[in-house]
């Protein structure tokens, strides 16, 4: 379980390889809420993003690493995701 408040920029950022599993995940008030990249996995059930311009964002960001990838499963977002070309995202919001 996470609880963010008031990050400023990332709630949480995820890289370079990574897998990550999150059973509950509360982030309130940031630009991003979860950030994944660089050939990062993460597996997340039952998150809500508040005050977010972006809840997932999915992306290559170094030139040595491939895209990322984000399974999703009860989510609330008020707004949008982000993903590039080389990431993916699967969710099922509330």
């Amino acid at each position: 379980k996470i609880t963010v408040n008031d990050c400023g920029d990332k709630g949480v950022s995820i890289g370079e390889k990574s897998i990550v599993e999150f059973k509950k995940v509360e982030i309130d008030n940031s630009i991003i809420g979860l950030s994944t990249k660089d050939l990062s996995v993460a597996f997340i059930e039952d998150a809500i993003f508040k005050n977010a311009k972006i809840c997932l964002e999915a992306k290559k960001k170094k030139q040595e690493f491939g895209g990322a990838k984000i399974s999703a499963k009860k989510i609330f977002c008020e707004t949008g995701n982000s993903i590039d070309k080389d990431s993916i995202i699967i969710m099922d919001k509330y």
